[in-house]
Formats: structure tokens, sequence, C-alpha cells
């Protein structure tokens, strides 16, 4: 399935996004599951000037570096490698970013969450503190995002169980 503007020539098999509230805490929520073998495979191979003889080796890397918080020149900061309730490799990222324009005390908080599928393919979770969206210059409805990084971790754990190659 390919939703909301998820190409096959990026690898990306399903994305999509909603607003969140808990109580009294807002923000947004986004999903998307990418499966990097689709990268240069078919139609895309001939359109992406990307691909080439070693691109799906390169999309390989791409996701283990992602899986294993490793960027080119080292680790990847704010990445913690964690093994899911389930025994499946994890990749959470928070990352705290106040744009210059952005008025107010608080920033933009998200925590992202990567979870390995047994076929190889990524499930990507992450929920902000944003809402309104970026599109009508979002801004941050409380300090911290809605859910906790333990709470989302536990939610893509889950939704990865369910997934079905």
């Amino acid at each position: 399935m390919i939703s909301a503007g998820g190409t096959q020539a990026s690898g990306q098999m399903f994305y999509g996004g909603s607003n969140l509230q808990i109580g009294s805490l807002e923000g947004s929520l986004q999903i998307q599951i990418t499966d990097y073998r689709l990268f240069c495979s078919g139609t895309a191979a001939s359109t992406n000037p990307k691909c080439g003889p070693d691109a799906l080796q390169r999309s390989k890397q791409a996701q283990e570096n992602g899986l294993t918080c490793q960027i080119r020149n080292g680790p990847a900061p704010g990445c913690v490698r964690r093994t899911g309730p389930h025994g499946e490799r994890v990749a959470v990222r928070t990352s705290s970013v106040k744009p210059p324009k952005l008025s107010g005390p608080w920033a933009f908080v998200t925590h992202d969450v990567q979870v390995e599928l047994p076929d190889g393919r990524v499930l990507d979770i992450s929920v902000s503190n944003e809402v309104d969206g970026a599109e009508s210059g979002g801004r941050p409805h409380q300090q911290d995002s809605p859910l906790s990084v333990d709470q989302v971790v536990a939610i893509a754990s889950d939704v990865a169980e369910k997934i079905k190659p």
C-alpha cells in the first residue's frame, strides 16, 4: 500500500499521520513503513538518478545505519539503540528544535522510534508536541511530547508485532 505521498521509488510503502490528544496534551503522530529493498527496483531504477549497480547495497547500509544509530562520521547524536520488548532491534531518537521564527517559550520536541520488522522492513513512529501542522505555521502545544519515549517504544513494538510480512 502506498499512501499520502509515498512512492516505491523512495521505498516508502505506507505513510500516515494524525493529530493526537491525550487529556490536555496535544501533538501529532506520524507512522511510516519503509522497505529499502524497493528503493531501486522496477521502474524506479530507471527514473531515479541515485540508482546504480550498488544502490541496493547503499539502501541496506542506510537502513542498518539508522537502526544502529550511526551516521557517516560516527554515532548519531540523540540516538539510542535498544532491544524492544519482543526482541526486535529498535532505534530511538529524541530531538528538540526551536526555529528562530518560532515565538513562545517551547521548542518542537519529537520522539522518533524505528523498529526493524522480521522481513527487513522498518516501522517508524514519531510523536511530537507540534499542533496545527507545518503548513499552517505549526506550534508546540506544551513543553514536551504528549507521549514519553517509553510509551512510543511500547506502541511501536506492539504495532510491529501485528504487521504481516
